[in-house]
């Protein structure tokens, strides 16, 4: 049964009839109950099921970066909807049922601010990945003191790991240690900026594969 919260022009919650009333961040909203399909199974419905859930796995993880890297993109739902909504429409690769994920489209941060200029990114000895880029005042919306953000995709052990507000903009360099248990391992990278008042965020960018070295 369902139950008004706020008279009878308000919200209410459960289900009511046909419909199910909720709330999502202060927002009242009904949704229709399904039609009585027996879970029907057509092709497009497997092709989409199989994305969304390889999608799923991969970015669950990173859910934590997700809240700074797509809040700007989440119109009334969670960073991490609207991180899914993106890349299972880009970043999936390969006909069903072989997908796979996509690691040169996958955005995990998607914004206006600019990203780095002539960035590069390599390993370097005792476990780290050095990422280097340019950077000049000038009129747009980078500034010296946006902070850089980094996620790195362990391919070999199917793992991830990610970095937050480790380096400025202006010192135009980052060296990251990564996990001891990595090394000889291939990682791919996603590189981005967020601004100091963590309002504007950059398009993330891949740079990889990269191996790991002692």
């Amino acid at each position: 049964m369902g139950k008004i919260k706020k008279g009878i022009l308000g919200g209410f919650s459960g289900k009511t009839g046909t419909v199910v009333g909720a709330n999502w961040k202060q927002i009242d909203y009904m949704r229709s109950l399904p039609s009585h399909m027996h879970n029907p199974k057509t092709q497009k419905q497997l092709e989409q099921r199989a994305k969304f859930k390889l999608m799923m796995a991969f970015l669950q993880p990173l859910n934590g970066f997700l809240n700074a890297g797509f809040k700007l993109q989440a119109k009334k739902q969670s960073p991490i909807n609207a991180a899914m909504q993106y890349n299972v429409k880009n970043g999936i690769a390969g006909v069903y049922p072989d997908y796979t994920i996509d690691v040169e489209k996958i955005l995990v941060a998607r914004g206006s601010l600019p990203n780095a200029d002539a960035l590069t990114a390599v390993a370097i000895t005792d476990g780290k990945v050095k990422f280097d880029w340019e950077f000049e005042q000038s009129m747009n919306a980078a500034m010296p003191n946006d902070y850089a953000q980094v996620v790195m995709l362990n391919t070999t052990k199917n793992a991830v790991d990610y970095y937050m507000g480790e380096a400025m903009r202006s010192e135009q360099t980052l060296s990251l240690i990564v996990p001891s248990a990595w090394i000889g391992n291939t990682v791919e990278t996603y590189f981005t900026f967020i601004s100091e008042d963590r309002k504007q965020v950059a398009n993330s960018v891949h740079k990889g594969p990269i191996v790991i070295i002692a």
